[in-house]
């Protein structure tokens, strides 16, 4: 990425009910394996606040926000971030 570059992602949170309630596999600290729909066998990344922070160490945060995603008969938490490259 250039230097000043932007980028934006969105990253599952650890506040997510898919995360904890141990509905799905752990397969470590951080990822769970959905068993069911569009996402089977797709591991899915959780993290929390400190832990992006750690994650994006070289990166200067811009703006990230911890959204709440209501669905049907469902919810999910996740971090929506914009950072700067810092070459």
């Amino acid at each position: 990425m250039k230097n000043k570059g932007e980028l934006y992602f969105t990253l599952c949170s650890k506040e997510s009910p898919t995360f904890k309630n141990g509905i799905y596999k752990k397969l470590d600290t951080h990822s769970v394996l959905k068993d069911e729909g569009l996402e089977q066998n797709i591991p899915h990344f959780y993290t929390d606040e400190t832990e992006l922070a750690e994650l994006l160490h070289r990166m200067k945060i811009l703006k990230v926000g911890h959204i709440k995603d209501i669905f049907s008969n469902s919810c999910g938490w996740h971090y929506f971030t914009l950072c700067e490259n810092n070459k």
